[in-house]
């Protein structure tokens, strides 16, 4: 599940520039900075840090909230294109009006959003199962690696 997500920090979709007009919390000059301190210095296009370059195959029927004022919403509906190209069932909830995170806001679009999340997180076949004490370790970043260069997709 995908809330206003960051996917592309190498800000090559010029559609983000001219979203920033629109979106009442987020610009390009912070975003700069965010990006500058995420990255660490790596690739802007790397995999690890702007997924929409990165194998989206392997991805799982996903959930993507994004909102017509959100200077993020250009590069999230590249991703939902690539993903779906990719075979990943996308879910795609776009509210017109809407700004970066607006499903965590109290407001009626938000609480719409958020039994939008509620329902399909019960749908999915997810391996947390309510009232569990499941525990996930993430795998690290040269497992990972591995993986994608093994080219099974699994």
């Amino acid at each position: 599940m995908l809330i206003s997500p960051g996917l592309d920090v190498s800000l090559a979709n010029p559609e983000v520039f001219e979203a920033e007009r629109n979106d009442p919390w987020l610009g390009i000059a912070g975003g700069r900075e965010a990006i500058r301190l995420y990255s660490a210095g790596m690739d802007p296009a790397d995999w690890r840090i702007s997924p929409v370059y990165g194998d989206l195959s392997v991805l799982p029927k996903t959930l993507l909230l994004t909102g017509s004022r959100d200077l993020l919403t250009p590069d999230n509906l590249i991703f939902a294109q690539k993903a779906r190209a990719a075979g990943v069932e996308v879910e795609l909830v776009y509210e017109e009006g809407m700004f970066h995170v607006w499903p965590l806001i109290d407001m009626p679009e938000a609480r719409r959003a958020r039994q939008h999340i509620v329902a399909f997180l019960r749908e999915s076949s997810s391996p947390i199962v309510q009232g569990t004490a499941a525990r996930f370790k993430a795998p690290s970043a040269e497992a990972a690696e591995q993986h994608l260069q093994s080219g099974y997709p699994g």
